[in-house]
């Protein structure tokens, strides 16, 4: 039977036992769900389930461009651009730039990262090929460079390339009568 419809008003097409209220089944790997506007070219998407690594994966397509956008794995795993993510959230993109925006539009935004197991937390930049590959990580604020990580691990503050572990442009404050320590390869002294 294509379609069946049960006592408890299940609807199945594909299976003759419909175990939830729409039940899409299919005899090969991959079931799909079809959505079509009524006009344009960008109004065909498709919502796949399948088998990929012996993972269930449940897939969201754009079958006008024939390019899975969003990717769930059944172990939690979710892929932005990319339909075998690496981490419980991987994003990519084939071309142009790839971000992650964190935004509100009234009070203050924070991006937070923990562990409860005691250990690092690791910010790793590189490219697709691999990470720690020659990347900069760079911090801006209203649009404009502050500073920078470079590859040889110096950092820059208002100047970039720094030529030193430490090198700013503009002046240092350090409140609270706190002394600063200048180490050389014999002695201490401080300021």
């Amino acid at each position: 039977d294509a379609l069946t419809i049960d006592t408890s008003q299940n609807v199945g097409i594909g299976t003759t036992s419909p175990g939830y209220k729409l039940h899409v089944s299919s005899p090969t790997t991959s079931a799909a769900i079809g959505i079509t506007g009524s006009g344009g070219s960008k109004d065909t998407w498709s919502i796949t389930s399948s088998d990929n690594s012996s993972k269930g994966v449940l897939n969201f397509r754009d079958e006008d461009s024939s390019t899975t956008v969003l990717t769930l794995r059944q172990d939690g795993f979710v892929g932005i651009g990319t339909t075998d993510p690496d981490a419980q959230l991987d994003i990519r993109s084939a071309s142009g730039s790839v971000g992650l925006t964190v935004g509100n539009t009234t009070g203050d935004t924070r991006l937070q990262i923990t562990s409860t197991e005691n250990s690092d937390v690791t910010f790793n930049v590189g490219d697709a090929s691999g990470m720690g590959t020659s990347r900069s990580f760079i911090f801006e604020t209203g649009n404009s460079e502050r500073m920078r990580i470079a590859v040889d691990g110096n950092v820059g503050i208002g100047i970039d390339p720094a030529g030193a572990k430490l090198q700013v442009a503009g002046g240092i404050r350090i409140s609270d009568g706190s002394k600063v320590y200048l180490y050389t390869s014999n002695d201490l002294n401080y300021l």
